[in-house]
């Protein structure tokens, strides 16, 4: 403590530089105006009653300056409160409120004190309140011309500076955990001639914690303003993990788990803003190293130990999804975070499965949510409800996406090869694919890339199924998997179709030339998992298939850039971003490891020559079809140019092209697993770990070569007022409006209510329309004589609307040739209709279809364990019964 304290007193001011660059971006947070510059420095204007500022605590006791601009092009000084969390100030942004003279371009500047101690692994939040005017011909509201923020530590009356409470703590628990860890290490040396230390030692353990202390003084003093922002986060999400080792060292299963609680613990730190993105970070780099160390010592044995080594390298594809911003990537923007707004605003009102968007399209209503895959929106639905904006619940969900789809491939991978070292690597190759990470930031189809982490589970319980026809979970299992495609993404559903029935006929192929094909019961279970897939899902796929005539999917087909660019494409890596357009993303490094990790298994491994042929065939028909050559195949089968892109292809590939990227460390034969030390592991592993590392890192750079990072503001959170919901109109790639509706102009605004005879306008008629809930409406009119009305609502079918009046009497509706809005025939006389949108026995049946299949999944998963467990628990004899009883008589 007492040397953290010691470097802590290095005078050092934390700078930050209203418009210029990334960094101001991430400071200034919230009601701040776009970067300006003048000829002699840049500035932003507060553009709201309170903005913020985002600075990190440099110590205590501290000040805080804000170098501006008074008075304003209107020559009346604002009146500015300065609040960075000690005591506030308000006062005249004016030259006799500054604390030193102007400077030569006439910025004053002002000082409040900074924030009082806390403990924190968050940056701490100033505001700057300043009353607001518009300068003539200028929309904007202005207040105050900030230039420069700045916080400096000040020392206290006795002459020192109290390091922030987080970091210091933090930094001296890290040390002493590892001086704590090597004091109780086994004993073995360093193998270094000259420095030949038993780490069991003083010495040993001395000298480890003295290196923790060295790189924090020599970071303090050279990098003092990255380390002010990042070092209690790079503290904690190092101590936290260490103090599980030094706890749980002799308990390698619990330790694991521990080490998986904090790893999820540190992504949720950060997206509900407790903690900056270092933390989670640093979490991940300690838990891989930890995690390494237990899969060494267990020869890779062990499936938590593996798969959380590969989540915690996962790091540097989820990196962009730490920083509290959101990609500006095409779909998430523009589609996604309008759906899940609107879902919110159908949720809060108690409609918890809408099927119809009142607000999109100027007020017409939509059915985005009746045709597109619900379970992305609901998934950040969920997360948003329990606490996280849509912004970080949006990224979160990204997140889990790719952990998800991470560990389905490492079991995929597994079940094939047999080594999971090997599945390791095949998960990394999944997780730093370029297709994938331009899914996450670029092109930002949330529902191609949760799509995408189920294919590995479908592949994984596919190959169970038939290699294990007696288990009783596998083909639900199985069932549950295919369910998630149709649940987030149509076009990834169409893929499968041919793909995955290519691949189990070589699957049965292979067992029964193993003669391991127990023929009728493998197609029985796979029946059952095709009912259960249709089952769970009825819900959504039998209304999106069967109601599919009821609309016009306008552009659905092939995008103009359907095919990939033969010979162009073909590279080891590329730029991702901003070049996602183009899905230039064909060829990569991935493709040409699976061909040489296919050469290895043919040669080192015979019994998979079959599974080399399947998968190697499988990823070069998903590259053939991606090429103008193939769209005699695209011709034929119309039906699957729905899939918008051919580059969609690559979802698929790089799960039949994993295991054969993993092959590529794969020895002779399979070693037997003797737990030892972890370091006798790593020196007995000849080039097969050496190896791992190299080509994850060959990945890694292919994936994230050249990739920028382009985010919206800080400010940002997500949230559409309702006002902007209602212009989503039709800016998706399939547009499910009225069926027959080409001519976008006749819907692309808001028509109130009219009467299709044009009669004039007078005081006998009258037409009034008003939202009364998630899915209803009311129509109040007024007429002279009987007439038709055509209200505000796309019209798709007359029984999906229920048009009542007040006496109770039902309406039938049509609609309108223009426009395709609805229409109501009303007598003369006053009417008040109500009109809402309902569900047709279709749906109805589709809803109890799956809350049946549901509870039957469940009832079969949980009610036989239970059953077990139950039969496990002792039970008392007679005697002891008997001597309980006594006792009780007794103390009565």
């Amino acid at each position: 403590m007492l040397v953290i304290f010691l470097a802590w007193q290095q005078p050092f001011t934390y700078t930050v530089n209203a418009g210029q660059g990334f960094n101001d971006s991430w400071e200034l947070t919230k009601g701040w105006g776009d970067q300006e510059r003048n000829d002699h420095f840049s500035y932003r204007w507060t553009i709201d009653a309170q903005a913020e500022v985002r600075l990190p605590d440099v110590g205590w006791p501290s000040q805080v300056r804000v170098l501006g601009l008074a008075p304003r092009p209107d020559n009346q000084p604002p009146t500015v409160t300065l609040d960075a969390g000690g005591e506030s100030k308000t006062f005249q942004a004016s030259p006799a409120n500054s604390a030193v003279p102007p400077d030569e371009f006439g910025r004053l500047t002002f000082e409040v004190a900074g924030p009082r101690p806390a403990f924190s692994l968050d940056a701490n939040t100033m505001t700057i309140g300043s009353d607001l005017y518009q300068p003539q011909g200028d929309p904007r509201q202005l207040g105050l011309v900030v230039s420069q923020v700045t916080v400096q530590t000040q020392p206290n009356r006795f002459g020192f500076v109290v390091p922030p409470l987080a970091p210091w703590l933090g930094w001296t628990l890290a040390a002493s955990l590892v001086f704590l860890w090597l004091r109780r290490a086994g004993t073995f040396s360093i193998g270094i001639p000259f420095l030949a230390i038993k780490l069991r030692n003083l010495k040993g353990a001395t000298l480890g914690g003295g290196i923790v202390l060295l790189v924090f003084v020599v970071t303090r003093l050279v990098f003092p303003q990255w380390l002010t922002v990042n070092g209690s986060g790079i503290a904690w999400g190092s101590a936290l993990p260490l103090l599980a080792v030094v706890l749980l060292s002799r308990r390698p299963k619990a330790l694991a788990w521990v080490l998986w609680i904090l790893f999820g613990a540190g992504l949720l730190a950060v997206y509900y803003g407790v903690a900056l993105a270092a933390f989670a970070a640093t979490i991940c780099v300690v838990t891989a190293m930890v995690f390494l160390a237990l899969a060494l010592r267990h020869k890779f044995s062990r499936h938590l130990e593996n798969t959380g080594l590969a989540a915690a390298l996962s790091l540097g594809a989820t990196w962009g999804l730490l920083q509290g911003q959101l990609a500006r990537s095409d779909d998430i923007p523009s589609y996604h975070l309008y759906w899940v707004n609107e879902l919110d605003r159908m949720v809060q009102q108690g409609n918890f499965y809408p099927r119809f968007a009142p607000d999109f399209n100027w007020g017409q209503g939509g059915l985005v949510f009746n045709y597109y895959g619900p379970m992305t929106r609901y998934l950040v639905e969920i997360l948003h409800l329990v606490g996280l904006t849509f912004s970080n619940a949006m990224m979160l969900h990204q997140v889990m996406a790719v952990l998800f789809g991470m560990v389905g491939t490492y079991f995929w991978c597994d079940e094939l090869l047999k080594n999971r070292l090997a599945a390791v690597l095949g998960a990394l190759a999944f997780c730093y694919f370029p297709y994938n990470i331009a899914g996450l930031f670029a092109s930002g189809w949330v529902g191609n890339t949760w799509a995408a982490a189920f294919l590995p589970w479908i592949f994984l319980w596919l190959v169970r199924v038939v290699r294990r026809p007696d288990s009783r979970t596998a083909p639900v299992w199985l069932g549950l998997s295919v369910a998630g495609l149709p649940l987030n993404n149509n076009p990834q559903s169409a893929i499968f179709l041919p793909l995955g029935g290519i691949f189990f006929a070589g699957l049965l192929l292979i067992e029964w030339r193993k003669g391991n094909l127990r023929f009728w019961r493998t197609f029985f279970n796979v029946a059952i998992g095709a009912a259960i897939t249709l089952g769970v899902s009825a819900f959504f796929i039998l209304p999106g298939l069967l109601e599919v005539d009821k609309i016009g999917m306008n552009i659905a087909g092939p995008h103009a850039k359907f095919f990939a660019n033969w010979p162009d494409d073909l590279a080891l890596w590329r730029p991702i971003y901003p070049n996602m357009e183009d899905f230039e993303i064909l060829g990569t490094l991935h493709f040409l490891l699976a061909a040489l990790g296919g050469v290895v298994l043919w040669w080192r491994r015979p019994l998979l020559r079959g599974w080399v042929g399947l998968l190697g065939g499988l990823v070069a028909i998903t590259f053939f079809l991606q090429w103008p050559a193939s769209s005699f195949f695209w011709d034929t089968f119309s039906f699957f140019s729905m899939i918008n892109f051919s580059s969609r292809l690559m979802a698929p590939a790089i799960v039949f092209a994993a295991p054969l990227v993993g092959g590529l460390v794969l020895g002779k034969t399979a070693e037997a697993v003797t737990p030892v030390s972890w370091l006798k592991t790593l020196t007995r592993s000849g080039w097969q770990l050496p190896g791992v590392a190299l080509l994850t890192g060959l990945m890694v750079y292919a994936s994230l070569y050249g990739l920028t990072y382009v985010y919206w503001p800080v400010k940002f959170d997500g949230f559409i007022s309702q006002k902007a919901l209602t212009e989503q109109v039709y800016r998706s790639d399939v547009t499910y409006l009225p069926k027959g509706l080409t001519d976008y102009s006749q819907i692309d605004g808001y028509f109130p209510p009219v009467f299709n005879d044009n009669r004039p306008a007078n005081t006998g008629d009258l037409l009034s329309w008003d939202n009364t809930g998630p899915d209803s409406f009311e129509l109040q009119a007024t007429l002279s004589k009987p007439g038709q009305v055509t209200v505000p609502l796309l019209w798709f079918a007359d029984n999906w609307w229920s048009v009542t009046d007040q006496t109770g009497r039902k309406y039938v509706t049509t609609d309108n040739p223009v426009g395709h809005r609805m229409i109501i025939s009303l007598d003369a006389g006053q009417s008040t209709l109500q009109v809402k949108f309902v569900d047709p026995p279709l749906r109805t049946v589709s809803n109890i279809v799956s809350v049946l299949s549901w509870l039957a999944v469940l009832a079969w998963l949980v009610v036989p364990p239970l059953l077990r467990l139950r039969k496990k628990r002792p039970v008392e004899k007679p005697e002891e019964l008997a001597t309980a009883g006594l006792s009780l008589t007794q103390n009565r």
